[in-house]
């Protein structure tokens, strides 16, 4: 009898220790994190069903009950810019205890290698190569601490489901340790606006080397776009149980999977806006980045919540041989489709053509990328008198053998930065109704550009740095460059080119 009582003991309490859920907060939330100021911030997590959670910070406090799976959330009041760290605390039948949290701007820092490539010349995860390290990075790493300055690197998955946490060290304070592998445009972005704020910034950064555009964003937004329905229909309502390893199938059949494991688990943490560094993955569909880029910007809104929350991004910058003739390219054709997102509300661009490397995918300066970044937003977020952009082509008029071109944002005045020929600029083409394109002699008149051609007397057409890279000469008075631009609408290399998932995909679902 009495060995009887103890087994029934035993199972009792086995029973309650399985049914026992301490309570917990994803990765997201973690010592030396940054709060995003000004916002009400949402934390949640997990514990018992029907169990009372507390959080509390800065002498406030809410309570709320986890719901029948064990999910719960609450949303703090705003809070102020705090460079004093505070303690946060989440209570429940357990207690977790987070300390060192500053208040101030919280951006996240996502795209493909260009964003990913870190400071220091460290291995990427998972790739076989490594990135050399920006230029002077060894000296960028000695002066690299910054306590208000946090930085956040996800451990992102490739998933076919949303996930709701990911691995990952959490929040780390800015030191030559921290930075050295952490995304450079990230950390330089997040340093100018720390000395240019004077608030507590903090970047979490969730990039991946050759992504798509399609793979960072929900399988429910790409299956209101025509050529991802197929495949979209196929993760919405897909037999996994009986589908190969998904690894195995090709990116491209993998849409959604960096939104799912790199974005999904970090919302809604409260964040003040968005940079973007990525394309390249998507210039052999250049003309689809058309809708597509601006859809994954709406969804990434609709998924956070805050609205239309700033949305910066880095138009493709130089790469390969200068050219000799001018004509057609996809890596043009992708920066006029990144261009042309500056129509979505509350976006910028920071130009970067000026600054590419011909032999080398991944330019080593990446102190001026995050720096022309750091000025759309002080310029855009922040509302400082500053300029933020190179001159911008505003209107063309044809004076007989001439096209007069004029710019927005001159900022003083339109500069050649020519070695050669001073006042003249280089890789402006012109062409007439046969659409042949020739090079042009440009040269700076006040505050328009002249173009004239020996070849073409009957122009009807202009372009500038229409390549995958040129020496770029022409800016403004602000030292920034101007964006390339085409005044026809002609047809584009890359137009009826769609997304298709591939036949890897094809027979991985069979």
């Amino acid at each position: 009898m009495q060995t009887t009582r103890w087994i029934f003991a035993a199972i009792a309490a086995l029973v309650c220790a399985h049914s026992r859920a301490d309570v917990k907060v994803p990765v997201i939330f973690s010592d030396h994190m940054v709060l995003q100021r000004g916002m009400a911030v949402p934390v949640w997590g997990t514990a018992a069903p029907a169990e009372k959670v507390t959080v509390a910070i800065a002498g406030h406090s809410l309570t709320t009950t986890a719901g029948a799976d064990g999910s719960w959330r609450v949303r703090l009041k705003p809070l102020a810019a705090s460079a004093r760290p505070l303690t946060l605390k989440v209570s429940a039948s357990n207690e977790i205890t987070l300390t060192d949290v500053l208040v101030g701007e919280v951006w996240l820092a996502s795209g493909q290698s260009n964003m990913e490539m870190p400071v220091g010349n460290v291995d990427p995860p998972g790739i076989p190569r490594r990135y050399p390290g920006v230029q002077n990075f060894e000296e960028e790493l000695k002066n690299a601490n910054h306590p208000l300055l946090r930085l956040c690197k996800v451990e992102r998955q490739f998933t076919p489901r949303p996930l709701t946490t990911v691995p990952g060290a959490g929040w780390q304070t800015c030191s030559p340790e921290s930075v050295k592998g952490f995304s450079a445009v990230g950390y330089f972005y997040g340093r100018d606006l720390a000395e240019s704020l004077q608030v507590p910034v903090g970047i979490i950064a969730s990039a991946c080397s050759s992504s798509q555009a399609e793979q960072w964003t929900s399988i429910e937004a790409l299956a209101r776009i025509p050529q991802f329905k197929e495949v979209a229909a196929f993760y919405q309502h897909g037999d996994f149980a009986h589908m190969p390893d998904y690894e195995k199938i090709a990116p491209k059949g993998k849409p959604s999977c960096l939104y799912n494991g790199g974005l999904a688990p970090l919302i809604p943490y409260a964040i003040r806006g968005a940079i973007w560094y990525q394309g390249e993955s998507n210039a052999d569909r250049s003309v689809e980045y058309r809708s597509l880029f601006p859809a994954m910007i709406a969804d990434w809104r609709q998924r956070w919540g805050q609205g239309d929350f700033p949305f910066y991004f880095v138009q493709l910058a130089g790469y390969g041989g200068i050219p000799q003739n001018p004509g057609g390219n996809t890596w043009a054709e992708l920066r006029e489709a990144q261009a042309l997102a500056l129509a979505v509300p509350n976006t910028g661009m920071a130009v970067t053509l000026d600054i590419g490397m011909a032999d080398f995918i991944h330019p080593l300066n990446k102190q001026e990328v995050g720096r022309r970044l750091g000025l759309v937003a002080r310029a855009k977020t922040y509302r400082e008198k500053i300029e933020a952009s190179g001159p911008v082509f505003k209107s063309m008029q044809i004076d007989g053998a001439k096209i007069v071109l004029q710019f927005d944002h001159l900022a003083g005045g339109l500069v050649s930065r020519s070695a050669t020929a001073p006042g003249k600029l280089r890789f402006f083409a012109v062409a007439g109704k046969d659409q042949a394109w020739h090079w042009a002699d440009a040269r700076i008149a006040g505050e328009t550009v002249v173009l004239t051609c020996e070849a073409v007397t009957e122009p009807v057409a202009a372009r500038y740095g229409w390549a995958p890279n040129i020496e770029a000469d022409f800016f403004n008075g602000a030292g920034l460059p101007c964006a390339p631009f085409r005044t026809d609408d002609w047809p584009l290399t890359t137009a009826g080119k769609l997304y298709d998932p591939g036949v890897a995909f094809r027979a991985a679902r069979q």
